[in-house]
C-alpha cells in the first residue's frame, strides 16, 4: 500500500511528465538534466522502503548532502574569485551576488560553475533564465532574429518567442562551446544560422540535429581544425539542405602564416564529413599545404564553388599535385587568393581535371611570377569553359618590371573573355600579343602597372571583340620589403626586344603626319584614371572605325585642352575630373556628342564668369559636372544648354549665381550645395518656379538672414522641389555671425515677423523725414520767393530775343517810376514831367506796360529795360502787392548786376514801425530821396535845387 507523500516546500515536487519537457520549461541546460534525473531517482527509491523509513531518515540524510554540496559549492566560488583576483577583477558586489551568478548557470570572467554543482543544488524557486538584448527584422531570408555578441554561453538560455516561425538566427561573437542533442529541435523552420565567432572546437554527430532545413551556415572563426576528431563522420548527415557552408579561419597558424609540421600530419580536407552535404553549393575552406581534396568530394555533385581565401582564413597551399584537384570535376568557380602559391611548387596538370571550371581566382600569390602563371594555366589551355581569369599581382610588387610576352598570351584559355591582370608591374609589351590573345577577350584590367607607350600601341585594334580596358594608375602604397627574391630581380625585358627596336618605336609615319590612333572596334570603355598622364591634349584622330563610348582619365596632369580630337563618334561620356585644366580651346567639345561632361576639381573658372563665355558644348549635352571648380561669380548663357538636365555646381565657393535661364527647360537637377550664396536675384528664382520638377539642393550655403533678402528666404520655404525639404543644413549668416540653422523656416517666420516691425518703423520715420523736408522746402521757397520768381522771369527774358550784355548794353529808359494808385497823379504829372524836363526817359507802369500780360512779367522786364527803379514811398504803397513786388525784383536785379538799380523818394512821411523788416532791409541797403516838405515847395528855386540834385544821382 502506497501512500501519497507530500514534498517538503522547499524542494521542487517530483512530476510525472517526461524530463525533458519538464526541464526544458524549467530553464535548465540539458547538460544538467542527467544528474537531476538521477537526485530524483535516488528519491523514488527511498520511497520504495517504505514511508516509516524516509520520514526517519530522509531529514539527516538530506541535512548531510546538503552540508557536503554547501562545502563543495563554497570550494568552486573560493577557487573562481581567487582566479579573478589574480586576473585583477575590480568586478564590486557581496558575495552573494557573485555566488547568486554561479547559481544561474552564467559565466563570469571565464569561470562557470560546474555540471555537478548544480545536479545537486538544483535550481532556486526564484531563479529565472538570463535575459538577452536580441534584435529581430524581415530580411531576404524572412524572420531574422540577430543575438550576436551577447556573452551566450547556452543556447538553451535563450527565451525566443515562437521559435518555429524564425528563418534566420545570428548567435555570432558569443561564448559557445558545446551544442547538445535536441538544441534546434524548437527550430524547425530555420534556413540560416551562424555560429561564427564562438568558442567551438569540436563537432558531434548529433551537433546539427533537427536542422533539416538549414540552408547557410557559418561556422568561420572558431577552432574547429580539420581532423576526424572534430569532424566525425556523421556531424553534417542532418543537413540534407544545406548550400553554403563557411567553415573558414579555424586553422590555427603561425607568425609566417603557416602550419606547423605536426599539424600539417594531421589534418586533412574533411571529405569524409563532407560527403553527406549532397546539395552544398558553395564551400568556404582553409587553404591547407600539401593537401588533396578527397574522394568524398566527388559525392558532393552539386558543389559548384570553392574558395580558399587568405584574406579570410589561413591558406598555404605548398605544393599543387596533379592530384589535388581531381575529385573536384564538377567545380565551376575555384578562388585561391593569396595561398602561397610559388612557381617551383606547381605541376602543369594540377588544373586539368577542372573540365567544368568558369572562374579562377589567383591574385595575391606574389611568388608565382608570370612563368609560373604560364605554366599553372597549362590544364586549362584548351578549355571550352573558363570565362573569368584574375591574376592581379602574381608578381612581387617589390620586382623590377616585366615584359607581356607572346609565350604568356598564348598560354592563355581560349575560352577567356574576363582577365584581370592588375598590379604586375607589366611596363612593355612584345608586338604580336594583342593578336595572340584570345579572341572572345571581351573585359581587360591592367590596372596598377608600368605601361610605357611603344609600338605595340599600334596592334591594339586586333583585340576585335574587346569591350572594357582599364589602364588606371595605382594609388595604394606598399610596406617597405624585407627581403627581396632572385627571380624578381630578372632583367627588366625578357622580351624580344632589344634596345634599337626600342628606339625605333615611332607613332608618326614616314613625313611626321598626325597622330591616328586605331581602336579595338567595339571598345566601348577606355579608363586611365591616376595614369600618371602629364600632356596637353593637341591635334590628332581616332581611326573613325570605333565603337567608344566612355572615356574617364581622371587624376592626371592635363593643363590644356588646345586640339581638337576627332573621329569619337559615338563618345557620350567624358570625365576629365582632377587634371589641373586651365585652358580649353573654344571647340574643344562642340563637335561631338557628348551627353556627360566631368571637369570637377579643376581650374576653369574663367570660363565660367559671363554670359558671353567663349565655351562651345554639344547640343547633346545632358549632364555636368563643375563641382569643386572655384569660380565666385557663374553667369553663363544656357542658350548652348538647352537640353541640359543635370548641372552640378557644389563646392565651388559660389557667391553670385547669376545665368540666364530662360531657356533652361529641361533642367531637372541643380547642385548648389557647399557654397558661399547669400542670395538668389529674383529673375533667378523666378526662372527655376518656371522649369517644371526641377529639383534644387542648396543645403550647406550661408544665407543672408536680413530683410532685404527675404523674397529670397521666403522662396526657399515655399519652394516645392528642394532636395532639403525640411531646410535642415543651412547655415544664417545675420550681421556678419553665421550660426548653423536646424529649422530654417522657424527663422524665416521670426526673421519676417522682425522685419515686419522694422517695417513699419522704418515707414513711420520715413513719413517724418519727408514731412520735414517738405516743411522746409516750403519755408525756403517762401523765404526765397522773390528770388525765385526773378531767376525764372530773367531765364526767361534771356531765352527771348533780349540779350543779356551787362554793363554794355542800352537801356530803354533812364528809370522805371513805382508806385501805387494813390500816388498816381504825383508819380505821373510832377514826378514824370519834372524828369522828363530834365532829359530822363521815364516809364510808366500805367502807361508802358503791356495790355492783358502778366504783372510779374512786366515788373520784371520794366527794372531790367531801365538803369534805376524809382519806388515812390508812401503810406499808400505799404499796402501796394505789386509796388512790394517791384521793390523785391528790383533789389534782385541790383544784387545780380552789381549796379544800384533800387531807389527810393519819400514822397509822404512814414513811419519805420509800419515798414516792415524785408521793406526797411531794401530801404537801408538803396538810395534814397526825401521830397521836400510842403514849406518848401512854394519856392521855385528850392524845388529846381531838389530836381537837379535827383537827377544828377539818378546818372
Amino acid at each position: 500500500m502506497k501512500e501519497k507523500h507530500e514534498d517538503p516546500p522547499h524542494r521542487p515536487r517530483a512530476s510525472p511528465a517526461p524530463a525533458t519537457a519538464s526541464l526544458t520549461a524549467r530553464g535548465l541546460p540539458l547538460g544538467h538534466r542527467h544528474n537531476h534525473a538521477k537526485q530524483l531517482g535516488s528519491t523514488m527509491d527511498i520511497k520504495v522502503t517504505g514511508f516509516t523509513l524516509i520520514m526517519y531518515f530522509e531529514p539527516l540524510v538530506f541535512r548531510f548532502s546538503l552540508v557536503l554540496v554547501a562545502l563543495s559549492v563554497a570550494s568552486e566560488l573560493l577557487e573562481a574569485r581567487t582566479a579573478d583576483i589574480a586576473r585583477g577583477d575590480q568586478t564590486t558586489g557581496t558575495h552573494g551576488d557573485y555566488s547568486l551568478r554561479f547559481l544561474q548557470g552564467r559565466r563570469a570572467d571565464g569561470n562557470q560553475l560546474s555540471d555537478s554543482v548544480v545536479s545537486k543544488l538544483g535550481r532556486p524557486h526564484d531563479w529565472s533564465p538570463p535575459s538577452y538584448n536580441c534584435t529581430s527584422s524581415i530580411n531576404r531570408h524572412g524572420l531574422s532574429v540577430n543575438c550576436s555578441y551577447q556573452n551566450i554561453s547556452d543556447i538553451s538560455s535563450l527565451r525566443l518567442e515562437h521559435p518555429e516561425r524564425i528563418n534566420q538566427l545570428l548567435l555570432t561573437g558569443n561564448l559557445i562551446d558545446n551544442i547538445p542533442n535536441g538544441t534546434w529541435s524548437p527550430f524547425v523552420n530555420l534556413t540560416s544560422l551562424s555560429l561564427s565567432r564562438n568558442l567551438l572546437s569540436r563537432l558531434e554527430n548529433d551537433t546539427f540535429s533537427g536542422l533539416s532545413s538549414l540552408e547557410m551556415l557559418h561556422l568561420e572563426g572558431n577552432g574547429l581544425t580539420m581532423s576526424r576528431q572534430n569532424f566525425p563522420l556523421d556531424v553534417f548527415k542532418p543537413l540534407q539542405n544545406l548550400k553554403q557552408l563557411y567553415m573558414n579561419n579555424n586553422t590555427k597558424i603561425n607568425s609566417r602564416n603557416a602550419l606547423s609540421s605536426d599539424e600539417e600530419e594531421e589534418l586533412a580536407y574533411p571529405d569524409w564529413a563532407l560527403a553527406s552535404l549532397t546539395s552544398l553549393e558553395k564551400l568556404y575552406i582553409d587553404g591547407l599545404p600539401n593537401k588533396d581534396f578527397g574522394r568524398g568530394f566527388k559525392k558532393m555533385k552539386s558543389l559548384r564553388y570553392l574558395s580558399m581565401n587568405g584574406y579570410n582564413g589561413p591558406c598555404s597551399l605548398g605544393k599543387l599535385g596533379r592530384q589535388m584537384f581531381e575529385n573536384l570535376g564538377h567545380l565551376e568557380s575555384l578562388m585561391m587568393k593569396r595561398c602561397g602559391i610559388r612557381i617551383n611548387h606547381i605541376d602543369p596538370h594540377v588544373l586539368k581535371p577542372l573540365q567544368k571550371l568558369v572562374h579562377l581566382d589567383v591574385s595575391r600569390n606574389v611568388e608565382i611570377n608570370l612563368d609560373g602563371l604560364s605554366i599553372l594555366l597549362l590544364g586549362q589551355l584548351n578549355s571550352k569553359t573558363l570565362t573569368n581569369l584574375n591574376v592581379n599581382m602574381v608578381v612581387n610588387p617589390y620586382s623590377v618590371s616585366r615584359c607581356v610576352s607572346n609565350i604568356l598570351a598564348l598560354n592563355l584559355p581560349r575560352s577567356l573573355r574576363y582577365l584581370d591582370a592588375a598590379s604586375n608591374n607589366l611596363e612593355i609589351v612584345e608586338d604580336k600579343v594583342f593578336e595572340l590573345l584570345p579572341k572572345n577577350l571581351t573585359y581587360l584590367n591592367l590596372n596598377g602597372n608600368r605601361f610605357f607607350f611603344g609600338n605595340y600601341v599600334r596592334n591594339m585594334w586586333k583585340m576585335s571583340n574587346l569591350k572594357v580596358l582599364k589602364l588606371n594608375g595605382w594609388i595604394r602604397g606598399y610596406n617597405l620589403p624585407t627581403y627581396f627574391t632572385r627571380h624578381d630581380q630578372q632583367p627588366a625585358f625578357p622580351c624580344n626586344l632589344t634596345t634599337d627596336k626600342l628606339e625605333e618605336i615611332s607613332f608618326f609615319g614616314k613625313d611626321n603626319s598626325e597622330i591616328t590612333l586605331r581602336l579595338p572596334p567595339k571598345l566601348e570603355t577606355l579608363q586611365m584614371n591616376l595614369a600618371e598622364l602629364s600632356l596637353s591634349i593637341t591635334n590628332f584622330s581616332i581611326h573613325p572605325n570605333n565603337s567608344l563610348k566612355k572615356i574617364s582619365v581622371s587624376g592626371n596632369n592635363i593643363p590644356s585642352l588646345i586640339g581638337t580630337v576627332s573621329g569619337l563618334h559615338k563618345l557620350e561620356f567624358l570625365d576629365l575630373s582632377k587634371n589641373n585644366i586651365k585652358y580649353i580651346s573654344p571647340m574643344f567639345f562642340y563637335h561631338s556628342r557628348l551627353k556627360t561632361i566631368n571637369l570637377s576639381w579643376n581650374d576653369c573658372a574663367s570660363y565660367l564668369h559671363s554670359q558671353q563665355q567663349s565655351l562651345s558644348f554639344p547640343s547633346s549635352l545632358r549632364h555636368l559636372n563643375l563641382s569643386y571648380v572655384p569660380v565666385k561669380k557663374f553667369a553663363i548663357d544656357f542658350s548652348t544648354l538647352k537640353n541640359l538636365e543635370t548641372l552640378w555646381l557644389n563646392n565651388c565657393n559660389l557667391q553670385y549665381f547669376t545665368p540666364n535661364m530662360t531657356e533652361a527647360e529641361n533642367l531637372r537637377h541643380l547642385d548648389l550645395s557647399e557654397n558661399s550664396l547669400y542670395t538668389l536675384s529674383p529673375a533667378v528664382t523666378e526662372a527655376i518656379s518656371n522649369i517644371p520638377n526641377l529639383t534644387v539642393n542648396i543645403s550647406g550655403n550661408r544665407i543672408g538672414c536680413f530683410c532685404d533678402n527675404l523674397p529670397f528666404i521666403n522662396w526657399l520655404v515655399h519652394y516645392p522641389h528642394l532636395t532639403d525639404k525640411n531646410l535642415s543644413t543651412l547655415w544664417c549668416d545675420k550681421d556678419g555671425l553665421v550660426t548653423e540653422i536646424k529649422d530654417f523656416k522657424l527663422e524665416a517666420l521670426l526673421l519676417q515677423r522682425e522685419c515686419a516691425t522694422n517695417l513699419l518703423l522704418l515707414s513711420i520715420c520715413t513719413s517724418v523725414c519727408a514731412s520735414v523736408l517738405l516743411l522746409n522746402f516750403v519755408f525756403i521757397a517762401y523765404r526765397y520767393r522773390w528770388k525765385l520768381r526773378f531767376w525764372y522771369y530773367s531765364a526767361y527774358f534771356s531765352l527771348r530775343s533780349y540779350d543779356p550784355q551787362k554793363g554794355h548794353r542800352e537801356f530803354e529808359s533812364d528809370v522805371n517810376i513805382a508806385y501805387c494808385k494813390e500816388d498816381e497823379d504825383f508819380a505821373e504829372e510832377t514826378l514824370n514831367d519834372a524828369l522828363s524836363n530834365l532829359g530822363f526817359r521815364a516809364r510808366i507802369s500805367e502807361r508802358d506796360s503791356s495790355v492783358g500780360g502778366c504783372m510779374f512779367r512786366d515788373i520784371v522786364e520794366a527794372v531790367q529795360a531801365c538803369r534805376r527803379t524809382l519806388v515812390v514811398l508812401s503810406p499808400d504803397m505799404l499796402a501796394c502787392k505789386w509796388c512790394q513786388a517791384t521793390v523785391n525784383l528790383a533789389a534782385q536785379e541790383a544784387h545780380s548786376s552789381g549796379r544800384p538799380a533800387l531807389n527810393f523818394l519819400v514822397w509822404r512821411p512814414v513811419s519805420s514801425a509800419h515798414l516792415g523788416a524785408n521793406l526797411l532791409f531794401h530801404i537801408q541797403n538803396s538810395q534814397i530821396f526825401f521830397y521836400p516838405p510842403e514849406e518848401s515847395r512854394v519856392e521855385e528855386r528850392a524845388m529846381n535845387l531838389f530836381w537837379r540834385k535827383l537827377a544828377r544821382d539818378l546818372n
